[in-house]
């Protein structure tokens, strides 16, 4: 995680002999780095209290907030404070735009003269034109992006686990369409596990057809991970949570068709004496058992 500061940012802090900050930023990469969170978090707001109390504006104050800013998302998130590691995420990523939008903006002559002046003081990184500085901001404008995919990722399971429910779906889908329309990736293991924490979320809440979407999602882009054996844990996953939710909906032929399905691959991967080949089994059994009870009912009828 990106707690230690930029390259760029680091050159433009040195350049403005802005040491009280850049003391305050490498102390609290310290902090983090022994896992001293609470403290790393304290160095790090009082960096930013002093940035906000200059009220100075551009691109390198941007640039700075937005590092600080995912920063204490990660220290919070380590903490297990899901809701202050999504608000920094927040204000994260809608630097992120501003950032975005400012280099679009700043093209003009002006701009790059301005520009070149706030750099032109620090040693064997001048530029000589808008398509230097431009191409360095925006690969750091990916990697920030990468990071805070990463961070949305990791905070919406946590929400999750919190039963924090409406929330994890929210932080998750913001991660899937950072990574799927941002970053362009749109079909790694890391999406379809959000698409199985919004299913789930969806799940618990009684929202069934949402869930399905996304599990069946889930199940695409893992399908197309296995290749044509569809033979993984991971398809095994896919099949038996649509089967847990056709098993709620009272569809029990397809709920056991799917936990045969899951059954069977677990059992040619795993061998039959394992922890997990015993839970389908017992999924399986569950679903029979009911199956059976409601044919009865229905005869009784």
């Amino acid at each position: 995680m990106g707690h230690n500061i930029s390259h760029v940012v680091k050159s433009s802090l040195e350049s403005r002999s802005n040491y009280q900050i850049e003391s305050l930023l490498q102390s609290g990469h310290r902090l983090c780095k022994s896992k001293d969170y609470e403290n790393a978090r304290i160095h790090y707001l009082k960096a930013l209290e002093i940035i906000n109390q200059k009220g100075s504006k551009g691109l390198y104050r941007d640039q700075l907030c937005c590092e600080i800013y995912m920063t204490i998302a990660y220290i919070y998130q380590h903490q297990l404070q899901s809701d202050e590691a999504e608000l920094y995420c927040r204000l994260a990523d809608t630097l992120i735009g501003q950032i975005k939008t400012q280099l679009r903006e700043d093209k003009d002559l002006h701009s790059v003269s301005v520009l070149k002046a706030n750099k032109n003081n620090h040693d064997n990184h001048l530029i000589s034109s808008w398509t230097d500085f431009g191409r360095d901001n925006l690969d750091a404008l990916e990697n920030y992006t990468i990071i805070l995919a990463s961070l949305y990722t990791k905070i919406g399971s946590i929400k999750y686990s919190q039963y924090k429910y409406e929330s994890a779906v929210s932080v998750c889908q913001r991660a899937i369409f950072i990574k799927s329309n941002l970053l362009g990736i749109r079909g790694d293991s890391d999406i379809a596990t959000m698409y199985d924490v919004i299913g789930h979320s969806y799940k618990y809440q009684g929202k069934y057809t949402n869930a399905l979407d996304n599990y069946h999602k889930s199940l695409k882009i893992q399908s197309k991970i296995s290749g044509n054996g569809n033979y993984s844990l991971s398809i095994a996953n896919c099949y038996e949570n649509i089967g847990e939710i056709f098993h709620r909906q009272k569809n029990f032929g397809q709920a056991l068709s799917l936990h045969k399905k899951s059954l069977n691959i677990r059992s040619k991967i795993l061998g039959y004496d394992t922890i997990e080949v015993l839970h389908s089994s017992s999924r399986l059994a569950k679903t029979m058992w009911e199956y059976n009870n409601a044919c009865e009912s229905a005869i009784q009828d």
